[in-house]
Parts: C-alpha cells; sequence; structure tokens
C-alpha cells in the first residue's frame, strides 16, 4: 500500500468512532438501485458509450465544474471533482476518453443529494475527462485534459504472485460530518475493483471483479445511486453532499459487485 493510500485508509479508520452506527447486514429494506448498463459500460470506445448511456447531441456548457490533475504521476489513482449547477440536474455521467472502457459511473441524486461528488479513477493514457449532465430532457457536457506518466488500467502486481480473492466484504468505512443543513458524506469501500486487464507478477491474469453499484440512504430514503464501470480506482473513494440533513440522521451505504457480494452498513450524522 503506497503512503497516499495508507494516509486516506488512516483518515477514514479514525472516524469509526462515530461507530456504533456501522452494522453489517443492517435489516432495513434493500434500497433499489440504477440499472447497470451492460451494453454502456461494455463499449470499447467513447461514440460508442455515449450513444448505450442514451446520451444524445450533448451541448457544451460551463456551467459544469471539473477539477482534474493536470498531470497524474499515478494514473491508477487520478482524483476527479465534478459538480454541475445545471437547474434540474439529474445525474452526472463520467468518460475517460481512451480508457480501454470509456464509461465510467453514472450518480443520480434526489432528496436533497447536490449534483456533485468526488472520486478517484484508472486512466489508461492520457486522455480527455468528459461529463455530461442530463437536464430537462436535454444534455450537457464540459471536458478536461488530463496527462498520465503510466497507464493504470493494467498494472502489474509485482509482488503478489497470485492475488487473493475478495471473498468476505469488509465493513464499508463512513464519516458523514453536518455544517448548517449540509452534510458532507465520505465513504470508503474495501474493493479492488479488478478490471480484467491486470496481471500478477508471475504473469497470471487476475480476474474481472468490480463494484458494479452503490446506494446512498438518508433516513431510509435514497439520495445517491451509482451504477459504476471498470475503470474506478480499487478501494473506491466516493464523497457526496446532501441538504436537508439534522445531527443524528441516519445514513445508509449498500455496494453491490460483479460477482453477486453485497454489504450494506449504516452509520449517524455528526456535526461538524
Amino acid at each position: 500500500m503506497d503512503e497516499k493510500r495508507r494516509e486516506i485508509l488512516g483518515c477514514i479508520g479514525a472516524t469509526t468512532v462515530l461507530g456504533a452506527g456501522f452494522v453489517a447486514g443492517v435489516l432495513h429494506p434493500a434500497p433499489s438501485h440504477a440499472a447497470w448498463n451492460q451494453q454502456a459500460f461494455d463499449a470499447r470506445n467513447l461514440a460508442e458509450a455515449l450513444k448505450a448511456s442514451g446520451v444524445v447531441a450533448p451541448v457544451a456548457s460551463r456551467e459544469i465544474g471539473i477539477k482534474v490533475p493536470e498531470l497524474s504521476e499515478n494514473a491508477a489513482f487520478v482524483p476527479v471533482e465534478v459538480e454541475s449547477r445545471i437547474a434540474g440536474t439529474e445525474a452526472i455521467l463520467v468518460f475517460v476518453e481512451k480508457n480501454p472502457w470509456p464509461y465510467i459511473a453514472r450518480f443520480d441524486f434526489s432528496n436533497g443529494a447536490l449534483p456533485r461528488l468526488a472520486m478517484r479513477l484508472r486512466v489508461a493514457e492520457s486522455s480527455r475527462v468528459q461529463i455530461v449532465v442530463p437536464a430537462g430532457g436535454k444534455f450537457f457536457t464540459a471536458a478536461r485534459q488530463v496527462r498520465v506518466t503510466v497507464g493504470g488500467c493494467s498494472q502489474t502486481d509485482a509482488v503478489a504472485a497470485a492475488p487473493k480473492p475478495l471473498s468476505k466484504p469488509e465493513r464499508t468505512k463512513m464519516r458523514v460530518r453536518l455544517r448548517n443543513d449540509v452534510a458532507d458524506v465520505l465513504i470508503l469501500v474495501r474493493h479492488p475493483m479488478e478490471n480484467g486487464l491486470r496481471k500478477s507478477g508471475e504473469g497470471q491474469a487476475v480476474p474481472e471483479h468490480f463494484i458494479r453499484d452503490i446506494s446512498v440512504q438518508v433516513n431510509g430514503r435514497p439520495a445517491i445511486e451509482a451504477a459504476l464501470g471498470r475503470s474506478v480506482s480499487a478501494d473506491p473513494l466516493l464523497r457526496f453532499q446532501v441538504r436537508g440533513v439534522k445531527p443524528d440522521d441516519r445514513v445508509l451505504v449498500r455496494w453491490r459487485d460483479s460477482k453477486g457480494l453485497e454489504r450494506t452498513d449504516e452509520t449517524r450524522v455528526v456535526p461538524a
């Protein structure tokens, strides 16, 4: 584990004192997941991915903010922040033009969830990160270029001869801090997010295994529904904001992966 990931895991881990709210297999009705679009996530070029995801004639917009590093030395963990200021934003779709599978993720927002997010991506080569926002029956788009020194989609693990497959999901780590009436939700899921391209140090192919769906609920109401593709970084780190939240409100996170493993955890909102 590199120092950056160690720092992130330590930071999130320290928040588990919020704690008693974390539970495994919580007995709540399972939240509905946004449909995982097989055709779109399997598309091997940007035009096909846009078409399969239903994007039609997107219009360039300055009301979409994108923050990416101009140069990333670790292409397996490229940080991306997105915010839509377009009225009536329904979702944020993320694409990386030159990735083996350009469609990265779709995030749907409801019940006070603000149309902004932060995440980490794998980027195969220097490319455009393109955002598409559906709103009011139209599609809007913006893009930013990111340069990488070494591609992050097929890195070789020079240490592990045969990486151990995930068989028992670990607890999802969450930090939910409230400022005024907006909750800042930080989620860390321990998962390898294998895309099927990586090989071990002995040249053994690592099977595909990645999270496909994540949902966030506040007090039993859906706030964020996310569908993820093969190019989200290992140990997904996601950040969202939800308006209209109060101290001690319940925040539940549920995820499900491509092999049918799933996990549900819950915590409570605390003041910042």
